[in-house]
């Protein structure tokens, strides 16, 4: 069984039959904390919350339909707060909780003794009193326990489970916390199953599970017992979890067979190489990236692929068509307009209007992949398609609002996005997408360069199967690439972390040497290191070089000062990216830092800016220079 389920429930089983013995799973597997429970995150939060308290500060209700765990919070409440010896519980079992009688002959006299005699002698003693399945009491039993639920408040705390929260009158309500337990999530229902079958020694994946899930719910979370027990009736059955019958929807292109993900990111990266000629550090992020297109609903945000070249004939068409086979939904132009673009990504519907494009419940194929080639020809001309690229960057933002029968609709542009055009200048491009993307500088190929040859008449078959086995292993880590939380490069600034993330999660899921190897293409790609690793080495000879190539031969400069004499060197990669922070940030492993400068203003005035003393580059200078800084 996979690890994907270390946090579900911590009871175990019987030695690995399946079967469970005569118990049925539902009680056997009962969690005994609120992590080990299936639960909405904003539930389990306020239930985490109450628990740190030392008693419950209030009576509480809580309410949903059958099979939420209810009763299950309720019995772990008590035990984690009420089991010391200063502490009693009584549990009125659902089939007593009818009748007045019962209430002023048990109950009430409970409460008395307990509340009032008792607290004279022992003043740190409490109680706590569990109403099971409370919409059964009569309103005469409702109005029994008005009173008392006041009158013994300081000594003890009431909590009544129910399915019908209206079968509560007001008055018992208006004494109470009402906590709602909808139904929790189905990765919630999938992780809560997947620890019961690893605790009962049922092997299956965590594909299998979900199916399983998914197809029991029929779409929607629901009952947890009842999931258990057709998991449990599965396993006598046949042995194993049935999950043939099921197939999700949206995913029929799917490898039949689980997919080990650090083999096909090498199988992805060896097919780019194959067909083009690539920069270090090209190949792994664009195999990142066709993973990411499969994956995009699991993530938060969507970074746009930059194909740019200087010329003509350098390979961006070629890549479109390799990835035309490889990415999934792909749509394919040369040219587009704002008006397509929002209405590929489709109308929202009515009922999502006033909720933005959140986490999605299910995994789910993008709506589409956009390939936009010609960028050159068209980008720059039309500033409102800009607009519109950006906002499908952010899932929360990824929508635009356009008038639709006389009223404001949204409309999607949540969809994985690839641009290819020449940039003969840094203008092409424009700033706010160049933010937005991961550049893939693309070159002509050298003749002596083996190459694949390409048919544009016919699909390669290898690379069909590469896209079934890409859709098939973002299917089985959809949630888990969904929680993740990869380790990213402090180097980075925000936004380009940002864009990285969900491609770090994929090679960090993925294993094997792909953690390292992403990011070290992130570093290169993103202008934290050039394509040897020397980027810092050579950012401090060329800060020599600027110092020593001063006619005034400071001693000192401020940071803003010498990032624009760096950005101002030609056949330098300083132009259009360099910054103070990331200058910074370069010469922080050297053990060099920007110090409090005091410098002159030119009007007999002195003020501090941060900046750089020559004295201080002196050592890693001697240990990494090159003499002169040789360019």
């Amino acid at each position: 069984m996979s690890n994907n389920w270390q946090q579900g429930p911590p009871t175990k089983g019987d030695g690995g039959n399946g079967s469970g013995g005569s118990v049925g799973w539902p009680d056997k597997h009962r969690p005994a904390t609120i992590e080990g429970m299936a639960l909405d995150p904003s539930v389990r939060q306020l239930l985490a919350a109450l628990l740190e308290s030392r008693a419950l500060p209030h009576h509480l209700i809580l309410h949903g339909p059958p099979g939420v765990g209810k009763t299950t919070v309720a019995d772990i409440i008590a035990n984690h707060l009420y089991r010391s010896d200063h502490a009693e519980v009584l549990r009125v079992p659902a089939s007593r909780t009818r009748s007045v009688d019962y209430i002023r002959e048990r109950v009430l006299p409970w409460m008395e003794v307990r509340g009032g005699l008792l607290a004279f002698g022992d003043p740190t003693w409490r109680g706590l009193v569990i109403f099971s399945e409370a919409a059964g009491l009569t309103p005469e039993a409702q109005d029994a326990l008005k009173d008392p639920l006041e009158q013994y408040e300081d000594r003890i705390r009431v909590i009544f489970t129910t399915n019908d929260l209206n079968g509560l009158n007001a008055a018992l309500q208006s004494r109470c916390t009402v906590i709602s337990m909808g139904p929790p999530p189905v990765d919630e229902c999938a992780r809560y199953l997947g620890g019961v079958l690893e605790a009962e020694g049922v092997a299956a994946t965590p594909h299998e599970v979900l199916a399983f899930t998914v197809n029991h719910f029929g779409g929607a979370s629901g009952d947890l017992r009842g999931l258990l027990q057709d998991a449990q009736n599965s396993v006598l059955i046949h042995g194993a979890l049935r999950t043939d019958i099921f197939a999700f929807p949206g995913w029929g292109d799917a490898w039949p067979e689980p997919v080990d993900g650090a083999e096909l990111l090498d199988q992805l990266e060896a097919a780019f190489r194959r067909y083009l000629s690539l920069p270090d550090g090209g190949a792994t992020a664009l195999a990142l990236w066709v993973m990411l297109a499969h994956a995009h609903e699991a993530f938060a945000y969507s970074p746009i692929l930059a194909a740019v070249s200087p010329a003509m004939r350098s390979g961006k068409t070629r890549l479109f068509e390799v990835l035309s086979v490889l990415a999934p939904r792909v749509e394919l132009t040369s040219n587009t307009t704002p008006a397509v673009l929002f209405r590929l990504g489709g109308l929202v519907p009515e009922d999502e209007q006033d909720a933005g494009p959140g986490p999605v419940p299910l995994p789910q194929p993008p709506a589409l992949t956009l390939l936009a080639d010609e960028g050159d020809t068209w980008l720059r001309l039309r500033p409102e398609v800009q607009g519109v690229i950006n906002s499908g960057h952010t899932r929360r933002a990824a929508y635009v609002y356009r008038i639709v029968d006389g009223r404001p609709r949204r409309f999607s542009t949540w969809f994985p996005k690839a641009l290819a055009l020449i940039e003969r200048t840094t203008g092409e491009l424009p700033p706010t997408v160049r933010d937005r993307s991961i550049l893939i500088p693309m070159r002509r190929r050298r003749r002596d360069e083996p190459h694949a040859l390409w048919r544009g008449d016919r699909v390669p078959e290898d690379l069909v199967v590469l896209r079934q086995k890409a859709a098939r292993w973002a299917l089985d880590h959809f949630f888990e690439l969904r929680e993740a939380e990869p380790a990213m490069p402090d180097q980075l600034e925000d936004r380009a972390k940002d864009n990285w993330r969900p491609l770090m999660a994929i090679a960090a899921a993925a294993g094997g040497r792909w953690p390292d190897t992403a990011r070290e293409a992130c570093l290169i790609r993103s202008g934290i290191v050039d394509e040897t690793g020397e980027m810092a080495v050579m950012l401090l000879n060329d800060i020599k070089e600027v110092f020593s190539s001063d006619p005034e031969r400071p001693d000192r400069l401020p940071s803003n000062v010498l990032v624009g004499k760096l950005r101002a060197l030609e056949d330098r990669p300083w132009a259009g990216w360099l910054t103070p922070y990331k200058c910074a940030l370069l010469l922080r492993p050297f053990g060099i830092r920007p110090r409090a400068l005091w410098t002159n203003t030119g009007t007999d005035r002195m003020r501090t800016q941060r900046g750089y003393i020559l004295r201080d580059l002196e050592d890693a200078l001697t240990r990494y220079g090159t003499g002169g800084g040789a360019r």
